[in-house]
């Protein structure tokens, strides 16, 4: 179970450090490619691991 969630952590920390793609952050993780990422961070966290980075690049509204 540790490493089930430990793959898609590694993944979003390269992405929101890193600035890396969602594919090579996943490859980089272990997963087999960017939808396998996706679909394991949905079904663990409810949402795609990209959500963190857009949330970052959104602006802010007034």
């Amino acid at each position: 179970m540790r490493r089930r969630r430990q793959r898609p952590r590694a993944a979003v920390d390269a992405l929101l450090t890193g600035g890396s793609a969602i594919a090579d952050a996943a490859l980089g993780a272990g997963f087999a490619d960017q939808a396998h990422l996706t679909r394991t961070g949905r079904a663990l966290a409810g949402r795609p691991p990209a959500s963190p980075r857009e949330r970052r690049r959104a602006p802010r509204q007034p």
